[in-house]
């Protein structure tokens, strides 16, 4: 899946713009980040393990800007192409 428009083979070139990125998953009607964020209830997601793990869906939101990875570049700061 694409994090967003902009944001194709994002595991392998790494993410352009997380909070861009972010905010394209609160949207998108099928991510479940909108659920553990708390903005929508969907059914089939289960909140409660996160709920022990993180206190507040602001934690969980930076824990996952920190988890996507960064773009990648060289030494000579050019675009490291998979």
């Amino acid at each position: 899946m694409d994090l967003s428009p902009n944001e194709h083979n994002w595991k392998e070139k790494g993410v352009k713009n997380k909070k861009e990125a972010i905010n394209f998953l609160k949207k998108y009607p099928w991510s479940s980040l909108q659920s553990y964020l708390g903005l929508q209830n969907l059914p089939f997601v289960e909140r409660s393990l996160l709920s022990q793990i993180y206190e507040s869906p602001v934690e969980w939101e930076r824990e996952l800007a920190e988890w996507l990875p960064e773009e990648k570049f060289d030494d000579a700061n050019t675009r490291i192409e998979p």
